[in-house]
């Protein structure tokens, strides 16, 4: 304070008052600074800790036995005279068979035929097996579940008229678990900070999906993330996630535009009202569920190319039926009536 000061220092300067004030201001501050980095920091751990936890429950599951499953095993091998030392069957929505101590020769069933009849009895649809040589413990059979869906994708993007970049980011990757994703990040705004903006929140969200993390954890911590840069850095997040072994599917919007699913000659419409991610504290996404079934096709787009029908109808690709020809189609056909004059994209991803 002030009056704290010597008389001397006091009468020496006219600002002594205001240059005492200011750095007060400073201390308060930089405690405060402190403060905030400390929370921060504890946020980032305790959002890294719920990442880690999600993803380690997720493999448990995985890597769990299941002692009934592999007993009915052991009963079919010794029905069919099949010599073996040991069977483990592990796993929940990812069935993976081994048994221990065969001899490939000595089987007398095809593979297909013995996959089918494993398959029949876990159901679930098992490869053919492959035999694995393992040193002094053998030979090992393995199986594992096949995915119930296949996945053809393509994605088509055009910038904005007069820039020289495009702020939207389209991206397919997969994680070792048998996940599939589709992201769309569409940068506030256009050119460079747009395309720098929706670069880094797709490697972001790929980076941590491909090992695994939970997808609604992975967008919080994203969220973290931006709100914290010096700079205003926020983008959409359009997020399509497919469970290939199971055919489960969940689409995660953070303020981004419809998602159209068409399926037997109709077209069904998913919005969200929902911010984009980096702008709020507390990302509120919009998480949808659903089924998928073979034939279906779902179209993701930008801002840019949303056509003003509601339900628009996929345009004609002649006899070609393939993502990457209704994706070329959909960007011709739906920017003629485009309503903004924004970066456009568009993804499709077509159930086989």
């Amino acid at each position: 304070m002030f009056a704290d000061l010597p008389r001397h220092i006091q009468g020496s300067c006219k600002n002594t008052g205001e240059l005492l004030f200011a750095a007060n201001s400073a201390v308060a501050e930089g405690e405060n600074g402190l403060k905030d980095g400390m929370n921060r920091l504890a946020e980032e751990y305790l959002a890294f800790s719920r990442l880690i936890c999600s993803a380690n429950r997720a493999d448990n599951e995985e890597s769990a036995g299941d002692a009934a499953k592999s007993r009915r095993v052991r009963e079919l091998l010794h029905d069919k005279k099949i010599a073996f030392r040991s069977v483990s069957v592990v796993g929940k929505r990812r069935l993976r068979v081994t048994v221990r101590g065969v001899d490939p020769s000595k089987i007398n069933i095809g593979s297909r035929e013995l996959s089918y009849m494993l398959s029949t009895l876990l159901m679930t649809r098992l490869g053919e097996p492959e035999f694995v040589m393992t040193g002094q413990n053998g030979t090992e059979m393995r199986l594992s579940s096949l995915p119930v869906l296949r996945v053809e994708c393509a994605k088509a993007t055009v910038g904005k008229a007069g820039e020289a970049v495009c702020g939207d980011t389209v991206s397919f990757f997969e994680s070792d678990g048998g996940y599939f994703y589709s992201l769309i990040s569409d940068g506030m705004g256009s050119g460079r900070e747009a395309e720098l903006a929706s670069r880094l929140a797709s490697i972001f969200l790929e980076k941590l999906l491909e090992l695994g993390a939970e997808a609604g954890e992975t967008l919080k911590m994203l969220n973290r993330m931006l709100i914290t840069k010096d700079e205003e850095v926020f983008t959409t997040v359009d997020l399509l996630e497919i469970d290939r072994m199971t055919g489960d599917a969940r689409i995660i919007k953070a303020g981004a535009a419809p998602t159209f699913i068409y399926r037997q000659g109709e077209c069904y419409r998913l919005d969200a009202r929902t911010a984009p991610v980096g702008i709020i504290s507390e990302v509120r996404a919009a998480e949808t569920k659903l089924k998928l079934k073979r034939g279906d096709y779902i179209v993701m787009t930008s801002d840019g190319i949303t056509p003003t029908d509601p339900k628009p109808s996929l345009p004609p690709t002649g006899e070609s039926k393939t993502a990457a020809a209704l994706a070329g189609a959909i960007i011709n056909r739906w920017s003629e009536s485009a309503a903004t004059g924004d970066d456009m994209s568009v993804s499709v991803i077509r159930i086989a």
